[in-house]
């Protein structure tokens, strides 16, 4: 009787051993995306364990698993997709495009893409999605508010002024603290030289940029952008890349994008109604030498006699569009102010619209 079932438990055991050695197999396959092109360097990992494996230049790949185990393909841009191993040996496998695997990449200092986490230095994402949704015209204006220590003040309100750009405070007293920007590999000014023309600020190059046109943008904080840029890039860098076409994407894709705006003036310094035009409490007349700065005053508005200014018909005059004459001027006698007239005349409510519509299509 001992002998029987000492020969029967080495029969199961034997029957054991050969069902996990047949458990055990080598599964292959290849990789590819939704276009049909494989993917090479994608992670395969058994989930649970840490043995894994990756696939070669043409897709490829092959790993040891048993019956049962749960195969992890996972790659950067792509949504990791899980498959069970069943009787078959051979899985192929086509990963979709994941959009939103897109914010954990950052652009480096030498313009490559890599993985946020494995990027030493110190990096910004602003997503571009928050940047469309702010409904600033200009690039500068519309990533204020969207990092951790960048500063961006608009140099002025006049239509594609620029703006100072200030990342992690002040590093210098007398040198300029704006950072450098970096457009698919090229530098663009942001500088803002003097007072322009004729009191308006000159525009920023940077506004040229159509927010439906970039991709990503990243934020070097750190020093090591200098090591590749110089000293330009002392104060940070915004590297700024715009989009291109991608592999398996959708075959055709049509966008579109309709902004309707509004401009009023929300605050309105006080303007002095006592003082006429002039200098030193004398009123700017025709030969007197006297000029109209931002300082200076003329007389008082309320000493003068009142009726019509006195006019010199006889030389030059100015023409208005509606045909009025205006003659130079010798005599201040009006009292009367015209500051809201002249307002309304120079600030009105601004209409902005805007429309954006892009066609794509990818193939081979």
């Amino acid at each position: 009787m001992k002998i029987k079932l000492r020969g029967f438990l080495t029969l199961l055991f034997a029957l054991l051993i050969q069902i996990s050695f047949a458990q055990n197999k080598t599964i292959t396959g290849t990789i590819t995306d939704e276009a049909g092109l494989p993917l090479p360097g994608v992670n395969i990992i058994i989930k649970g364990t840490s043995s894994g494996a990756q696939s070669d230049i043409d897709g490829k790949y092959s790993i040891s698993a048993n019956t049962g185990d749960a195969l992890v393909f996972s790659y950067l841009g792509f949504a990791t997709q899980s498959i069970v191993v069943k009787d078959s040996n051979t899985i192929n496998v086509t990963l979709a495009e994941d959009a939103s695997v897109l914010d954990e990449v950052v652009i480096t200092a030498l313009g490559l893409e890599k993985k946020k986490d494995d990027d030493l230095s110190s990096t910004s994402i602003v997503k571009v999605d928050q940047l469309k949704k702010s409904g600033e015209a200009g690039v500068l204006q519309a990533l204020s508010g969207k990092t951790s220590g960048v500063n961006i003040t608009r140099n002025s309100g006049d239509p594609g002024a620029g703006a100072y750009i200030q990342i992690r405070g002040q590093n210098t007293i007398l040198g300029d603290s704006s950072p450098l920007i970096v457009i698919d590999g090229a530098i663009v000014s942001n500088n803002s030289i003097g007072g322009g023309t004729a009191g308006v600020v000159q525009q920023s190059r940077l506004n040229d940029i159509n927010q439906e046109d970039i991709e990503s943008i990243s934020v070097l904080k750190g020093a090591s952008a200098a090591a590749v840029y110089g000293t330009g890039a002392a104060n940070g860098v915004i590297v700024i890349k715009t989009k291109r076409g991608t592999r398996g994407g959708k075959k055709w894709k049509v966008d579109y994008k309709n902004t309707f705006s509004f401009d009023q003036i929300n605050v309105e310094w006080d303007k002095q109604g006592i003082f006429g035009q002039g200098f030193g409490g004398v009123d700017h007349l025709t030969g007197s030498g006297q000029s109209n700065t931002g300082f200076s005053y003329g007389g008082r508005i309320d000493a003068r006699t009142g009726g019509a200014d006195t006019v010199d018909t006889s030389g030059a005059y100015f023409q208005a569009d509606d045909g009025t004459l205006y003659y130079p001027i010798t005599q201040k006698n009006s009292t009367a102010v015209y500051n809201k007239a002249n307002r309304d005349a120079v600030f009105q409510t601004g209409v902005t619209m805007e429309n954006n519509i892009s066609f794509s299509h990818s193939g081979e």
